[in-house]
């Protein structure tokens, strides 16, 4: 019977339930209860004596639930294709009538609260779906997604996701000033041309300050993106104090998307690596408050997700390390617990989405 994996807190367990993965001694060297059991109450006293204050619980489910995930899965790529094609066709608006259809625009936040960020695996989806075609369509959608997500991690109100999203999607707007040649260029861009590149973030600020509908915290996340927390981003190499709040969140969701997507100049880069650089740079570049919150809960996304090793296993991820998640803790199909941290000969070169 199909099942999914679930963490639930100890003091939720209940007896009759069945231990999800097999639950490893603090130095992963012993297993102490092995994937499957079925806990007892005297089991779940004993789970708490050895410190545990959470554990992997196995939820079997039926034949239409298991559908009803898979239907998921292709309602969400088949909204998303619409929206992509959609922005497709508000940038070429705003490049050749020189004005942002920002009604069309703000319709189609709307239309991402409702389809995508409703989905139960949107990071996951946006894996799945990856391409190198119209990649600045894609990245404005998938910043949407992504910044819509963290929203939701933080507890943001409804309206506030709205505008968020919508900051997602117009962030690069500016961009459709850019000729086509420079900004779909596959070899490296010359100093003069990574300049006006650069500039996309006041082009798009000066397409949308006149709008009304757009609110003055979108027009800034828009202006901000690429501000760092040190000084070191454009355009103004603003401090921590001087970034708005859409600024550091949409900074992180552009950071994410850009290298996991797959660029006409190079192939996706790993989320495990990834969230190592977001890890090593919320300590001066990024709002670490931001990096935390989705840190934890795409570290948490990735636990049980198929690997591929370097020395030719296919494996699991058991455990992420916070400081450390590019080196997880992993089973391979035979059973063995690899600790990447300790066997540093051995790493992960894909993931199986």
């Amino acid at each position: 019977m199909p099942y999914i994996i679930k963490q639930y807190c100890l003091g939720d367990v209940k007896p009759g339930m069945k231990l999800g993965r097999d639950l490893l001694s603090a130095e992963a060297k012993v297993v102490l209860l092995s994937e499957h059991a079925v806990l007892t109450a005297a089991l779940i006293r004993k789970i708490h004596e050895w410190g545990f204050s959470a554990i992997d619980i196995l939820e079997e489910y039926g034949d239409e639930l298991f559908l009803n995930l898979r239907n998921d899965q292709q309602y969400f790529i088949a909204e998303y294709l619409k929206l992509v094609d959609s922005i497709e066709d508000a940038f070429h608006k705003t490049r050749y009538l020189r004005q942002i259809p920002i009604e069309q625009i703000n319709d189609l936040a709307e239309q991402t609260m409702n389809s995508l960020l409703s989905s139960t695996a949107v990071i996951s989806f946006l894996h799945i779906i990856n391409s190198k075609d119209d990649y600045t369509f894609r990245h404005s959608v998938n910043v949407a997604v992504i910044a819509g997500v963290i929203g939701k991690w933080l507890k943001w109100p409804e309206k506030s996701l709205h505008q968020l999203v919508l900051t997602g999607l117009l962030h690069d707007i500016g961009k459709a000033m850019i000729p086509v040649e420079i900004l779909n260029k596959p070899e490296k861009l010359s100093q003069e041309e990574m300049d006006f590149m650069q500039h996309h973030t006041i082009m798009g600020y000066e397409l949308v300050k006149g709008f009304n509908l757009v609110c003055e915290d979108v027009k800034l996340g828009i202006l901000q993106h690429h501000e760092r927390l040190d000084g070191s981003g454009y355009p103004e190499g603003l401090a921590e104090s001087q970034i708005g709040q859409f600024g550091k969140i949409i900074a992180v969701a552009d950071v994410y998307d850009a290298m996991t997507s797959n660029r006409v100049y190079r192939n996706s880069l790993s989320p495990l690596f990834v969230i190592q650089e977001l890890f090593n740079d919320m300590f001066g570049k990024l709002d670490p408050s931001v990096c935390a919150v989705f840190i934890s809960n795409i570290r948490e996304s990735l636990v049980g997700t198929t690997v591929k090793l370097s020395n030719g296993s296919n494996a699991k991820i058991l455990f992420l390390d916070r400081c450390r998640p590019i080196m997880p803790l992993v089973q391979t199909d035979d059973g063995v617990y690899i600790d990447l941290q300790e066997n540093t000969d051995i790493e992960i070169v894909e993931i199986v989405f």
